[in-house]
């Protein structure tokens, strides 16, 4: 009796392995750090021109403010650079695994860990908002996977032993291979990619559905902004608020709950200045100053109450996986697990 044939259809091997990926010198990374600082540049000059027309309207002041935003924009950069030299000595452990099922990156450095939590300790402590995001931000990419099946092509740089890995509309992951095992990981990206190429889940890009959820969530945040007389909100909350929500859907879900403390905290303020203006007591400030509110008065409540119980659906959506955000819906759930 002659023995079975092997199957072909066995899956090909694991491969993993780890290395230390020099993060000041090498071109690609730079090269990445350049577009984001570019892009935090348009999205925090963005923001401030938008509160600068929706406050004093000094439209005068726009310019000066965008210089302002580069500048302080590459200050940071720089002081992150030194921080970068001095506590990761220009060098992050990572590590990669390709299996049938995906691609694995993580961060297996225990300083970058570190770093990270005193981001996030050091923000909350000292009430730093982007230093607290900058550390959430670093913990919840530690570890990154991409699904073959969302995967649309593949970058090679040979030169640099790199390979960038791309999804409908970004580079989902950066694998940074040894001299050695270049080729065969290359290899075998080309041939997973092109197995699955066609795919119609893998070609569908969603920035137009997450456009259209920024719309909504400046929108809804507008309301805030402009308060009559005699609600008093002081811009920096609804600003914060709109910061949070936004980080939220393109970022990371869990801002929604920073986004939540933001619209409470803007509800807070509304009652004590609807309550308290020109009275000396609470009780006798509450009845008076509601009972004199008429129907216009209370037009733009209603709508700040309409654009809270959006934002509120969109968090309660964010948190349950409903809406990805657009970092987070690069994963597929399909990849997920322990690889």
């Amino acid at each position: 009796m002659s023995e079975p044939l092997p199957s072909d259809s066995a899956p090909p091997p694991r491969l993993e392995w780890r290395i230390d990926v020099p993060l000041l010198t090498q071109p690609l990374l730079l090269l990445v750090y350049a577009k984001a600082t570019v892009l935090v540049v348009l999205l925090m000059g963005g923001l401030l021109t938008f509160l600068v027309l929706v406050g004093d309207g000094k439209v005068d002041s726009i310019a000066d403010m965008w210089v302002l935003t580069g500048i302080s924009t590459l200050a940071v950069v720089g002081l992150g650079s030194v921080a970068t030299a001095l506590l990761l000595r220009n060098r992050l452990a990572m590590r990669y695994v390709i299996d049938d099922r995906g691609v694995e990156q993580s961060t297996v450095d225990r300083r970058a860990t570190v770093a990270s939590g005193a981001a996030v300790v050091l923000g909350a402590l000292s009430g730093s908002p982007g230093t607290t995001g900058a550390g959430l931000i670093a913990r919840s990419q530690s570890r990154t996977t991409a699904n073959w099946s969302s995967l649309v092509s593949a970058r090679y740089h040979p030169r640099h032993d790199a390979i960038a890995l791309r999804n409908a509309w970004r580079t989902v992951i950066l694998l940074f291979c040894t001299p050695q095992n270049y080729a065969e990981v290359a290899s075998r990206v080309e041939r997973e990619i092109a197995a699955r190429r066609g795919s119609s889940r893998a070609r569908r890009s969603p920035i137009p559905g997450l456009l259209l959820r920024t719309a909504l969530t400046v929108a809804a945040c507008l309301p805030f902004f402009l308060l009559p007389y005699p609600f008093r909100l002081d811009l920096f909350v609804p600003l914060f608020t709109l910061c949070f929500a936004l980080s939220a859907l393109w970022l990371v879900p869990r801002f929604v709950w920073v986004m939540i403390g933001g619209l409470g905290w803007m509800w807070v303020q509304i009652y004590l200045s609807a309550t308290l203006e020109r009275h000396s007591t609470l009780d006798d400030a509450v009845f008076r100053s509601w009972q004199r509110m008429s129907s216009e008065d209370w037009s733009p409540i209603i709508l700040c109450g309409i654009a809270t119980t959006y934002l509120l659906w969109q968090a309660y959506s964010a948190l349950r996986g409903r809406i990805p955000s657009a970092l987070g819906g690069d994963d597929d759930p399909a990849a997920g697990g322990d690889r």
